[in-house]
């Protein structure tokens, strides 16, 4: 049986941790709440759907602009605002009790798909985006020591040569993986689809393990990798997921929005499957556009 919230296996437990099974599932869209409405609730509970549960300060159910229904979750960064506590949001798997929200360990799998709608004349900061973004953390002498984040970033610069529009690290072993090309970045002014899978273990598959990163845009599979660790050793686990929630340390150059749609996180595994057969949430629940072709000369690493 999973244990909620601080859910930590000795040595000894870490073979049946890692095996038991997990199942729930969080949906957050702007339907589920009142237009003007922080998308926030310390239990993670908003109407029918679920709520961020920390760091959504700027965060509002809005109908300005919406992918499906009425409404959409906008966010909200001030002029000279870093962001911190107040850009995008914190779910926090304990605090989802009416759905047995859970810590993640060796052995789990995440699915968490997004869309994006970055209005025209939207600035990114001046390096790298904190996008999605999950944190690790370890018991050391009985005390909660944080392993850093496995971090997918957005590259808000395609004026560089060789751009790739997403980066992935974990930073508990620092290790870059450049994902996708031009034709997967965002287009301001239009909706973007954005899906993270990961599986979970402190062992790369070069080294007998099953770590697994792979990133999908409107539902084309743009990266896939086994070569990147997610998880820094056998007792680490997951606790919560963020999205944004850091603009940059220079501060927002102005006050402005983005809006989030039918932002749907799950640990079971989805039904539906991509062009390789690999399981993802992909463009439904629901559905608004087509899936595309395969992308070409893909390679996964």
């Amino acid at each position: 049986m999973k244990i909620l919230t601080s859910r930590i296996c000795s040595a000894f437990l870490i073979l049946i941790c890692s095996q038991n099974s997990l199942a729930f599932t969080v949906k957050i869209s702007g339907e589920g709440g009142l237009i003007g409405e922080k998308a926030e609730s310390q239990n993670c509970k908003a109407l029918e759907e679920e709520a961020f549960t920390t760091n959504a300060g700027g965060t509002v159910y809005s109908s300005d602009q919406a992918y499906s229904g009425s409404r959409s979750i906008k966010m909200t960064i001030k002029e000279g605002s870093t962001g911190f506590g107040s850009f995008g949001g914190t779910l926090q798997f304990g605090k989802c009790e009416h759905i047995a929200g859970s810590d993640l360990v060796k052995g789990d799998e995440i699915w968490i798909r997004t869309r994006m709608y970055f209005p025209k004349g939207f600035e990114f900061n001046q390096g790298r985006n904190k996008f999605m973004r999950l944190r690790t953390y370890n018991i050391i002498d009985g005390k909660r020591i944080s392993e850093g984040y496995n971090d997918l970033y957005i590259n808000g610069h395609p004026e560089h040569n060789n751009f790739k529009p997403f980066w992935f690290i974990f930073e508990g072993e620092q290790n870059w993986y450049y994902i996708g090309n031009r034709d997967d970045y965002f287009e301001f002014g239009k909706w973007k689809t954005v899906e993270l899978y990961l599986k979970l273990d402190n062992k790369k598959e070069s080294e007998g393990g099953n770590a697994r990163v792979r990133v999908w845009v409107d539902g084309k599979l743009i990266g896939d990798t086994g070569e990147r660790r997610t998880l820094k050793t056998e007792t680490s686990y997951v606790t919560y997921f963020s999205l944004f929630t850091w603009y940059g340390n220079e501060g927002s150059p102005k006050t402005q929005s983005l809006y989030l749609d039918d932002f749907f996180l799950t640990v079971s595994t989805p039904e539906a499957t991509d062009d390789y057969g690999n399981h993802y949430i992909g463009m439904g629940n629901p559905a608004k556009m087509t899936s595309p072709s395969s992308p070409n000369n893909f390679v996964v690493q």
